[in-house]
Parts: C-alpha cells; structure tokens; sequence
C-alpha cells in the first residue's frame, strides 16, 4: 500500500503557521503535505486546493499510557476526505517511547487500523545507532506501511552526510525490508541553505538508487525562502525518478566533499558506533 513513493512532501505544524496564500504556494510545489493534528484550518487550505495531505499524532505528551487515544485520535483526522494516510511522530524525549515494551505500540497501531481501515500509516522516528532495535520502533517495522527517519543534521550536531550515515543504517535496511524508506529532512531552525541543498543531493542519489522512494521536508512553515528554495532541489513530485546531473564532474567533487566532511566530524567529535555507521554508509553508496 503506497500512497508516497516518488513524491516529495512536507510538514505542517502548530510552531511555524503560515498563511493561506504561503501554504497554498509551497503546498503546490509537493506531492503532499503532512498536518499536524488539530490543525484544521490547513485540512481545509489543502482540500479546497486538491492537496495531498496525511494526518499526524505525536505520541506525547502522556506517551504509551495514552497509546489508543492518540490512535483514535489520528484516524479520527485521518478519515476527513482529502486525507491519504496517517503519520504517527513516536519519541524518546517527547513521551517516552523507549520505555515501551512494545505493548503500548501494537494497541496504537492495530487502533488506527481498525479505526480507519485502509489508510496508509507511517512511522516518524529517529532511527540512529541501535533504536531500531527498540522494541516500539521493531513493532513500527512489523506494522506500518513505511518510516520516515529523522535527518536533522544541525539539531543533532552533524554534517548532512553525518547525519544520513546516523540515520539510515544496515540495521534500518534490515527492518525496513520491503516498505517505504522517506527520510524528513530538516529545514527549521539555524540550518543554512547549503546544508539544506547537501541534503537535497543526497537524497537525489539515493532515490536514482532506490534507496528511498522520496522524501519530505520539516516544515514547510519554518523554512525562509532559501531553505525552502534548497529543499525543492530534491526534484521529484511524481513517480518519475530524478534525472541523472549532466555535470558528472561536479558531481564527483560534491560526493568527495561529502565524504572528507563525513570523516573529518567523527575524527573531531565522533564516536565508534558513528564511524562504523558512516563506513557502512558509504559502502552502500559504492556497491
């Protein structure tokens, strides 16, 4: 069940709201958009516009305790006309969802199902080092339709490589077998347009190499005009894949700069279990 591939996306929420003729503009340069729950003002902006949109719970405040009312919650939003799917934002810092068992995952997950039958469901998570093994995140990779990794290079202290490397590892791969791999991409906060564009590069490359089926950005709202100019650089809108550059050698000098950037932020702050990620990172990229 694929609602997303070959598309490029964007979120929507409560921190960074625009106004109707922003939202209208950047939302007609995606595929579809990704509203925060409670945010009805911009279901409405996206349906009257024929917009794309998926629904989205975080799992917080409460965390696992409040697991079937987030669920309800979201297919409750997710069952509006317009909407295409549902995203569920599970985290560690923001309700604890480390500290689940598993349990408190599968109630949420087979909730929304039977609540809102045939909707695809995406799993928003942070995916770097061994999360993946988590028990919320293995019942994600069991039940849901396809991840969205967290690459958020500047709130995570990383270079775009770095970060890519963290966060879509062998283990993801290995979980993720089979479903959809749409990494959200930072464009909030003090990233600069360059780190944003390097982003977008990246993820050129690994559509051209079936490796993601798209990507989205987070969020459409907080993005200033040269982020957001950096994030469409990522081409796609539809099943069409991004055509190959035509300047294969300018290519080559970004790909070894992304590499020398990636070895030199782990010689300076890095951590074994990095090296190692960013090692399997890029063995994959030349296999």
């Amino acid at each position: 069940m694929t609602v997303l591939k070959g598309k490029r996306g964007a979120w929507l929420n409560q921190f960074a709201q625009p106004d109707a003729a922003l939202f209208n503009a950047r939302a007609s340069q995606v595929g579809y958009v990704i509203i925060k729950y409670g945010l009805a003002f911009y279901e409405a902006l996206a349906r009257a516009a024929g917009v794309d949109w998926l629904g989205e719970r975080m799992g917080e405040p409460v965390g696992p305790a409040a697991a079937a009312t987030y669920a309800q919650q979201l297919a409750d939003q997710c069952n509006q006309p317009g909407c295409v799917g549902g995203v569920i934002n599970l985290e560690e810092a923001d309700g604890g969802w480390h500290n689940d068992d598993g349990t408190a995952t599968r109630l949420l997950i087979e909730t929304f199902r039977r609540r809102a039958p045939g909707k695809p469901l995406f799993a928003s998570l942070d995916t770097r080092g061994g999360r993946p093994d988590s028990p919320y995140q293995a019942v994600c990779a069991e039940m849901c339709d396809g991840v969205m990794p967290m690459i958020y290079p500047h709130a995570f202290g990383q270079s775009p490589a770095r970060a890519f490397a963290a966060a879509l590892t062998n283990l993801v791969y290995q979980r993720w077998a089979g479903k959809e791999i749409i990494p959200t991409i930072q464009t909030y906060g003090d990233i600069t347009p360059a780190d944003v564009a390097a982003s977008a590069e990246i993820c050129d490359y690994l559509y051209t190499r079936t490796r993601i089926v798209g990507a989205n950005f987070y969020t459409l709202g907080h993005a200033d005009v040269e982020q957001w100019a950096e994030a469409l650089s990522f081409a796609i809108s539809s099943g069409a894949p991004a055509p190959p550059t035509v300047d294969l050698a300018a290519a080559l000098i970004a790909l070894r700069k992304a590499w020398e950037d990636g070895w030199t932020a782990i010689a300076a702050r890095g951590t074994i279990a990095e090296a190692e990620a960013l090692a399997g990172y890029w063995r994959k990229l030349v296999s």
